[in-house]
């Protein structure tokens, strides 16, 4: 807003109960009272050298009440409804008033249609009706004033000099008026834009914080529903052990934080490996590669993930007290895609999800349990550990391994 920070202080406090909206029109009103203000004391000071007394009484008044006004809003936090009101009746009085003394020819008649402009300033987009009220009272007294004009003539008749020079001045205040307040009408265009430019990025990153970078911009550009099936990638599931028995022995924020900070390192560990993490469900936490862009290595940067992830738990302890985990990891085709049309998230579908969740359940701590397809995709550049046979729900007996770690 066109305000300073000093004006803004002062009468913040004193309509807190506004919203931004509202404050922003409170702010409008102490401009208008300003800029009133001065140009009625500029007419004033006209009325006293052209010997006008009625302009010299009408704007003298007209500008003693914008300044009590303004004083009134800053000081005492003149009521919201108030304020506008006496501003308006104000602006209708000194615009109008002229046109009755001196008739339509003068440029008094430009001021009407430049206040009137200005006014609608005053009002929120949420106030339509009242804004349509105050046109049409507008309008009918302009109506008034061209038919007094037309039947009975000016109230007062100027001098050809005085006239000439009044038009002139009046002129100069006008233009001066109008690019004012065309200022302040495309400045805070501007800033609407640039708030709108603001919160468009802040809502671009919070979806890059919940979605890949390519399902984020569908949504973005689209409401239709986004799933798609994926012949190769690598899913990974990672557990804390003993995590739930722990979170009835600590303070419910410390139990957060702590969460927190292990989760915090895998996401970097997966952001390091370009891993798509999907979600985390209490102390459980999922993450894929080889969507939604393919990537031929997505089984290795997973082994790889999960390797850097054991080595760093092993060094992870909670007041002396090593904490594990549990890791399962498979490879093969799944369905992905945004469920849900309010609280929406980006989710898996298929057997390789439920494998790899299956195999971190039957694992063992501080192991990174693999399947036979998982050992298979990443051949001799890593060394096994067989884990015979286990028996999957939904799937029979599967070979199962340990990921030992990379051959030298």
């Amino acid at each position: 807003m066109l305000t300073t920070s000093f004006i803004e202080k002062q009468i913040r406090s004193r309509y807190a109960y506004l919203n931004e909206e509202q404050f922003g029109v409170i702010q409008l009103v102490l401009i208008f009272a300003i800029i009133l203000f001065g140009v009625l004391s500029g007419w004033a000071l006209i009325g006293f050298f052209l010997n006008i007394p009625e302009l010299l009484i009408l704007d003298g008044i007209g500008s003693i009440v914008c300044l009590v006004l303004f004083f009134m809003i800053i000081r005492f936090g003149l009521i919201y409804q108030w304020s506008r009101l006496i501003i308006a009746i104000v602006a209708i009085t000194v615009a109008c008033a002229p046109v009755l003394f001196y008739g339509i020819d003068t440029l008094f008649t430009l001021n009407l249609i430049i206040i009137q402009m200005s006014s609608m300033l005053l009002f929120t987009r949420h106030e339509k009706k009242v804004m349509v009220k105050y046109l049409i009272c507008y309008l009918v007294v302009i109506l008034v004033l061209f038919f007094y004009d037309y039947f009975y003539g000016p109230y007062y008749v100027l001098s050809t000099d005085k006239f000439e020079i009044l038009n002139v001045l009046l002129l100069g205040g006008g233009v001066g008026i109008s690019f004012y307040f065309s200022y302040v009408f495309f400045s805070e265009n501007n800033i609407n834009k640039d708030r709108i430019h603001e919160e468009r990025e802040k809502s671009d990153q919070l979806l890059l914080r919940i979605f890949p970078k390519t399902i984020a911009e569908q949504l973005r550009e689209s409401n239709d529903s986004i799933a798609e099936k994926f012949d190769q990638v690598t899913v990974i599931f990672i557990d804390l052990v003993g995590f739930t028995n722990l979170s009835s022995k600590i303070n419910p924020n410390k139990l957060v934080e702590l969460l927190d900070d292990i989760f915090s390192v895998f996401d970097e560990i997966t952001g390091r490996y370009k891993i798509e993490k999907i979600k985390t469900i209490g102390d459980a936490y999922m993450a894929v590669c080889g969507l939604p862009n393919r990537d031929p290595y997505h089984c290795h940067k997973v082994a790889d993930m999960a390797l850097d992830i054991i080595k760093f738990m092993k060094n992870f302890t909670y007041k002396n007290d090593p904490l594990e985990v549990r890791i399962g990891i498979h490879t093969g085709e799944v369905v992905a895609g945004v469920i849900g049309n309010q609280k929406f998230s980006y989710d898996l579908w298929g057997d390789t999800v439920n494998v790899a969740s299956r195999f971190e359940t039957l694992g063992s701590s501080g192991k990174i349990h693999i399947t036979e397809e998982v050992k298979n995709k990443l051949g001799a550049d890593y060394t096994y550990e067989y884990n015979g046979m286990k028996n999957v729900k939904g799937k029979g007996e599967m070979k199962s391994y340990f990921l030992a770690g990379k051959s030298k």
